[in-house]
């Protein structure tokens, strides 16, 4: 299909392949709008708990915990996990353990 399009696109001036790029990021930026405005299928409700009340942090998949929410690898990051404790079968992010020390 993409080969398709591709040979579709020979003929094309600079002005309308501009005008097709504009539209694809209009569109991009509306889906983009869309899905941070929508709540995800499924989500959670965020926890009534404080960010000072959870000690650690985590994704669904992660392999590591954080004990800040502002830890630059977890910036976008839409759904978290709050712990009261640490979880013993993960290690510590190193940037996180960085500013603890």
């Amino acid at each position: 299909m993409v080969i398709g399009i591709i040979a579709g696109l020979h003929g094309i001036t600079d002005e309308e392949l501009n005008e097709l790029a504009l539209a694809v990021a209009a569109e991009l930026s509306r889906r983009q709008a869309e899905n941070l405005a929508a709540p995800e299928p499924g989500a959670e409700p965020p926890a009534a708990t404080s960010q000072a009340e959870a000690t650690a942090w985590t994704t669904e998949y992660g392999r590591v915990w954080h004990n800040s929410r502002q830890c630059r690898h977890l910036r976008h990051v839409r759904q978290l996990i709050e712990h009261a404790e640490p979880p013993g079968n993960l290690r510590m992010c190193k940037t996180c353990a960085q500013t603890v020390a």
